[in-house]
């Protein structure tokens, strides 16, 4: 976010009001978004703002999130209704940066810069996994499977060897981005996320963490010990796990972070939709 200049505070002035809690926004995102199509981004979800202390503002039918400082997402207004608004519009009334924009937003006056890509799957997809297009994910995810036998996949948590497990990953990804949030989700019971463990002969090899929102089931980590083919068998319990696949959802695995080896791997597993996200700045 370090690229963002703010100056929430200078358009608002001292008469916004802060909210509690971030469902405002989140309830007026999903009742704009179910009516003129508006996706939710990866970071849109309750359990994820709440982790990264976002707060809920508003101003007279104005209604934004902070975190740190900055804007998150596009402001919303409640007066731009009804369903036939242009939400573009929202841009010519107020000037608002924010972090992530969301599928189709513009704002009139400020400027577009790359965040990351975004790439949304059909979980459905993974149970067969027919044709050409799917022969390399297909045949490198059930590579790890052949030579480890004695495996279980279950919400059975083992606190000592996640954090051992944890430690290895980060220590060879150094650069990691949000590294603490990633230890929060993995490793706390919190409201609204989902986790699941892989086991080999009880030792611990995986771990996926997922969160959810009225459109998405957000992918939020995928941990795995160093081994071959390991990511790739992961990431297939997650897409054919049946609770999963039982929300009737579309999964959004966020983006590559600018890692062109994540962008390539992801690409393999043939999203439905890969487009870009922006933040939008004022270059003056």
């Amino acid at each position: 976010m370090e690229h963002i200049q703010n100056h929430q505070k200078e358009v608002v002035g001292k008469n916004k009001i802060k909210n509690r809690t971030v469902k405002p926004y989140l309830n007026m995102l999903m009742k704009i978004g179910m009516k003129i199509g508006i996706e939710p981004n990866f970071y849109v979800s309750e359990p994820y703002l709440n982790l990264v202390d976002a707060r809920c503002y508003t101003l007279g039918s104005l209604c934004w999130l902070e975190a740190e400082g900055w804007t998150l997402f596009p402001v919303l207004s409640e007066s731009l209704y009804p369903a036939n608004m242009n939400f573009q519009r929202l841009g010519k009334r107020k000037m608002f940066e924010c972090w992530c924009d969301f599928n189709g937003y513009f704002c009139e006056g400020l400027n577009p810069r790359f965040l990351d890509s975004e790439f949304i799957f059909d979980p459905c997809q993974f149970n067969d996994m027919t044709g050409g297009r799917w022969q390399i994910y297909r045949k490198n995810s059930r590579k790890w499977q052949r030579g480890h036998e004695n495996w279980s996949y279950q919400d059975k948590f083992k606190g000592r060897q996640a954090q051992m497990l944890l430690g290895e990953w980060l220590d060879n990804k150094p650069n990691v981005e949000d590294s603490e949030l990633m230890i929060r989700l993995c490793l706390e019971k919190i409201p609204g996320v989902g986790r699941k463990f892989l086991y080999h002969d009880g030792e611990l090899k995986a771990i996926n963490v997922w969160d959810e929102n009225w459109w998405f089931v957000n992918y939020r980590v995928c941990i795995v010990k160093d081994e071959p083919w390991l990511s790739e068998f992961a990431r297939l319990l997650f897409y054919t796990d049946p609770e999963i696949q039982s929300k009737h959802k579309l999964i959004h695995d966020g983006g590559s972070v600018g890692n062109e080896g994540l962008e390539r791997f992801k690409d393999k597993m043939n999203p439905i939709v890969k487009r870009k996200r922006y933040s939008w700045i004022n270059n003056k």
